[in-house]
């Protein structure tokens, strides 16, 4: 008897691993709802305390070429005068290379293979070419100290023109010539003058389509249109500076941000990024849609342009060359460039960056390695007071630089093909 209780009491004792089990899920499935309620309603406060709050666009991950040794040496293949004064812009396109002078007002069209002059034309006098022309469907658009000019590539001669004044590069897209003007109308009877004023053209008749006034004559963005949107800065003071965003059709202002900076320049845009260099020492990533920060990166100096390429900004300020990370702002690497010099010193392909160093005594041409900066190959090109570069336009083997009153043709830095 003792040992069937014994046993008995045994099993009584065993427990009931099964209720436990079952009690256990009931009691895990109210706190995981719970949890997962808890973590809707936070995320959902958030967004109501910081609206602020978003995703930045992504952008692919880098995917620079490959630049080892061996490699081409580049070659200086010719070298012409522009007789009557420094270089202001260079345009390679069809063949041809335009390029406008910094004083005396004269427009070249030169052979890109053999460097012959093929026409040249003068303007109203000094000063008039204030920013370098760009060039559409055998048609040169470039905006003159009073005038906005069209122009037949083949012969330089006139096919329209616009009232307005100032130094903005244009862009011309699905048949419209944009552009940036300080004043707009001052030339023409019974026409009230206008200040800051964007403007968008037929591009071959020259009639207006539609134009926007932000009403400061400190106004020279190059616009860029990207999704049907025209992207311009301009001053409001002399501390700060606007960036527009307008419907390309039709001109009505979509948004505007204010960026804190003496001076603003031309933007680019790449992945639903803006971005915008500053007199400040700072670089501006935007949000295209609205306007919003998404990171800055400051300098060392003022910074001069910059380009987008392989997923990398390559800006060049007054004294350094830096390469970012255009996703995130991170520094990626640096290059001393002296005390750099005035006009559009810097270029990118086939994973080569071409930039202008030394000293306004004792320019330089340089190649670097756009993956890590290392110099490959450099060119004197003597004192100069601007120097612009235009490389990957004709052809993916020669680059062409206007350096003072010259302009150079060299052959591309290149790797050689290894058995």
């Amino acid at each position: 008897m003792s040992i069937k209780r014994k046993t008995n009491n045994t099993k009584n004792k065993t427990p009931n691993t099964t209720n436990t089990q079952t009690n256990q899920k009931h009691y895990l499935i109210p706190l995981s709802a719970t949890l997962i309620t808890t973590l809707l309603l936070g995320i959902i406060f958030l967004s109501l305390i910081y609206p602020n709050l978003h995703t930045p666009p992504t952008q692919p991950t880098p995917n620079i070429p490959i630049i080892n040794p061996p490699y081409t040496t580049p070659q200086l293949q010719w070298t012409q005068n522009i007789e009557h004064g420094a270089a202001y812009g260079i345009v390679v396109t069809n063949g041809v290379i335009y390029v406008n002078t910094f004083t005396n007002g004269w427009l070249y069209a030169f052979n890109a293979t053999d460097h012959t002059e093929i026409w040249a034309r003068q303007f109203y006098g000094d000063w008039d070419l204030s920013a370098p022309p760009v060039v559409a469907n055998n048609i040169i658009y470039l905006q003159a100290r009073s005038v906005f000019f069209a122009l037949n590539a083949k012969d330089g001669t006139t096919l329209w023109t616009y009232d307005a004044s100032g130094g903005s590069t244009p862009t011309v897209t699905n048949n419209i010539v944009y552009f940036c003007s300080e004043y707009a109308g001052a030339n023409t009877e019974n026409t009230e003058t206008q200040r800051g004023v964007v403007s968008a053209l037929n591009a071959k008749t020259g009639t207006k389509i539609w134009s926007y006034q932000t009403g400061t004559s400190s106004i020279r963005s190059t616009p860029i249109i990207t999704n049907n949107i025209a992207y311009i800065v301009a001053g409001i003071n002399s501390d700060n500076q606007e960036l527009y965003a307008l419907n390309a059709t039709t001109g009505k202002l979509v948004w505007k941000s204010t960026i804190k900076s003496p001076y603003g320049l031309t933007p680019t845009v790449t992945n639903n990024i803006i971005y915008i260099g500053s007199n400040n020492q700072t670089l501006y990533a935007l949000n295209t849609t609205n306007g919003e920060k998404i990171w800055t990166t400051k300098t060392n100096n003022n910074i001069k342009n910059l380009t987008n390429k392989y997923g990398i900004i390559y800006t060049y300020t007054d004294k350094t060359l830096y390469a970012l990370n255009a996703a995130t702002g991170k520094k990626l690497w640096n290059y001393p460039t002296g005390e750099g010099v005035f006009g559009t010193c810097l270029d990118v392909t086939d994973g080569i960056v071409y930039v202008g160093c030394g000293t306004y005594k004792d320019m330089t041409l340089c190649a670097l390695n756009a993956a890590t900066g290392k110099k490959l190959w450099n060119y004197p090109l003597g004192a100069t007071s601007t120097l612009y570069i235009s490389a990957n336009t004709l052809t993916n083997d020669i680059v062409y630089v206007c350096c003072d009153k010259n302009l150079y043709a060299f052959t591309t830095l290149k790797p050689l093909e290894t058995p």
